[in-house]
């Protein structure tokens, strides 16, 4: 006996993911005109992996909408460590000075207020006390943290007027 599952509603790349599904767990399947027909004794092993499917149908829908309502601008982005809205985007430098040599940090995320502002210490404090060793790092370092400054004051303006419009 077999069994039918009309999976018109789910996108063709789903349907692929559930293809190479039941082909990993050794399930034999039909997949024409968007009807997969299996056999009755892997029913339940096949609603497991469509319901898993459908779920992440759901999240990437939700996704996408959330996406386009941010370039919209109806919202904002959220949080790359938290997930908290409001958030924009921070640019940060963070430098550490060694004799000869020197290495620099840049980390370009979309961060919340907190968030944000915890980063800006961290990249700050790291560069003030590494930052100075070496001629070439001494001279340069000036300009890390004044470029960071800046940035977190932009950062900070662009999260009050996220606020102020979302408040209104």
């Amino acid at each position: 006996m077999t069994v039918k599952y009309n999976l018109a509603n789910l996108s063709p790349a789903a349907r692929v993911r559930i293809s190479c599904e039941l082909n990993e767990l050794g399930i034999l399947f039909n997949l024409h005109e968007h009807v997969l027909s299996i056999a009755d004794v892997d029913e339940e092993a096949v609603d497991n992996v469509i319901a898993d499917q459908e779920l992440v149908e759901e999240l990437l829908e939700a996704d996408q909408r959330e996406a386009r309502a941010i370039l919209a601008g109806d919202m904002s982005p959220r949080c790359e460590l938290c997930g908290n809205q409001p958030a924009a985007e921070l640019s940060l430098r963070r430098q550490v000075g060694m004799v000869i040599v020197m290495s620099s940090y840049r980390a370009e995320v979309v961060l919340c207020g907190p968030c944000g502002e915890n980063a800006y210490r961290d990249f700050q404090k790291q560069t003030a006390i590494k930052g100075w060793t070496g001629v070439r790092s001494a001279l340069t370092n000036p300009v890390v943290i004044g470029t960071n400054a800046a940035n977190i004051k932009k950062h900070r303006n662009q999260i009050a007027e996220l606020n102020m419009r979302r408040n209104q």
